[in-house]
C-alpha cells in the first residue's frame, strides 16, 4: 500500500518512477534485499506529508460525491412524488371512468353496448375542467407579470429618487 500511494503522490508532481511490488537488482538504489520495497529507504517525515495529502485529496473526494449523492437523491425524490401524484391521479380518473361510463352507461336491452352520450359527456366534461385549470393558469401567469412589471417600475424609480451621499462638513 505505501508503494502505491508513493506511487500515486510522485505522478501528481510529474515525477515519472515505477515501483515494482517484486525485488528488482536492476534497482539497488531503491530496493534493498532485507525489505524488498522503496518504502524502507524514504524518511517518515516525506511518508507523513504524502499520506496526509492522499488523505486530505481524499476526504475531498468523498465530500463532493456525498454532495453529489445528496443531490440526486432529492431529485428521485422529487421525481418519485410527482410520479406518485400522476399514478393517484391516473387511478381515480380510471375509477371515474369505469363508474361513469362501465357501470353506468349500458343500454338496458343489451348488457354488450354502452351508451355514446355518456361516454361524450364523460371526455366533454373532462375537457372542461382541463380548459378551466388552463384559464386559470393563463390568469394567474398575466397578474403575476403585470405585478413584476409594476415592482419593476417602482424600483427605477426609487433608484432615481434615492438618497444621495450628503458631506456633513459641508453642511
Amino acid at each position: 500500500i505505501e508503494n502505491k500511494v508513493l506511487e500515486n503522490y510522485l505522478k501528481e508532481r510529474g515525477v515519472t518512477i515505477s515501483i515494482k511490488e517484486k525485488y528488482d537488482e536492476s534497482l539497488p538504489i531503491l530496493f534493498d534485499n532485507e525489505h524488498k520495497n522503496i518504502a524502507s529507504k524514504v524518511p517518515v517525515e516525506f511518508k507523513l506529508q504524502t499520506i496526509i495529502e492522499s488523505l486530505s485529496k481524499i476526504n475531498s473526494t468523498i465530500s463532493t460525491r456525498k454532495d453529489a449523492a445528496s443531490k440526486l437523491i432529492n431529485t428521485l425524490k422529487i421525481m418519485l412524488n410527482e410520479t406518485e401524484l400522476r399514478i393517484g391521479d391516473i387511478q381515480r380518473d380510471a375509477h371515474e371512468f369505469k363508474k361513469e361510463v362501465v357501470d353506468g352507461g349500458m343500454c338496458s336491452n343489451n348488457k354488450k353496448k354502452y351508451k355514446a352520450e355518456k361516454l361524450v359527456r364523460y371526455f366533454d366534461a373532462r375537457l372542461c375542467d382541463q380548459e378551466s385549470v388552463l384559464d386559470k393558469l393563463r390568469l394567474k401567469n398575466s397578474s403575476l407579470l403585470s405585478r413584476k412589471r409594476k415592482l419593476e417600475t417602482q424600483l427605477i424609480q426609487k433608484e432615481d429618487t434615492s438618497f444621495h451621499f450628503i458631506d456633513y462638513h459641508q453642511v
